[in-house]
């Protein structure tokens, strides 16, 4: 066990159990009176979850990978940070409208009345916009080309397609597309 000798110590015990403390309290003459106190530490959950980065308007699981501790959880509380809400265990797939960080809070209430929360930063990505320029007009005689472009952003890949069918190596924010002849 730990020790003290200040007159008010603070004790943070880590687990539940019944434990012993104990009081010693020596006068300057050294006489000494001594307490002892069987203290209660009730167990509590650990709550957790996990969320996965999500597109906006695509409903998400949201994973309650709560330990128990043994306990019986009479309540669960959910924030998903969007003013919605849920009091089950594992709740619904949830969606999300706006991209953006959402606070996401879970709350477990057990049987013995002790609880435990966690908050956690969720985001919402937004869906990419694609917008195609060229640098020159797209019709255009043969053995001439364009290069079509669309704005570069390092947490987009790219995909150009020729009627449906993607074009071999053209995995970049520009392509010259060429007509031969």
């Amino acid at each position: 066990g730990t020790t003290s000798e200040t007159q008010n110590p603070f004790h943070t015990y880590t687990s539940g159990g019944n434990f012993k403390i104990q009081l010693i309290i020596t006068t300057t003459g050294n006489d000494k009176d001594t307490l002892e106190q069987n203290v209660i530490v009730k167990s509590s959950p650990k709550t957790g979850f996990t969320a996965p980065v999500v597109c906006q308007g695509v409903a998400t699981i949201i994973t309650n990978n709560t330990l128990s501790n043994g306990l019986t959880i009479t309540g669960w509380d959910w924030n998903f940070g969007d003013s919605q809400t849920s009091t089950t265990q594992q709740p619904s797939p949830h969606g999300y409208l706006n991209a953006g960080d959402y606070l996401v809070k879970l709350k477990a209430i057990a049987g013995n009345g002790c609880t435990d929360s966690i908050t956690k930063t969720l985001t919402v990505a937004s869906y990419p916009i694609a917008a195609v320029t060229a640098n020159a007009p797209l019709s255009y005689c043969a053995g001439d080309s364009v290069t079509l472009s669309a704005g570069s952003n390092p947490n987009y890949t790219y995909q150009w397609m020729l009627e449906g069918t993607a074009i071999t190596d053209a995995i970049f924010n520009n392509y010259k597309a060429r007509q031969t002849g």
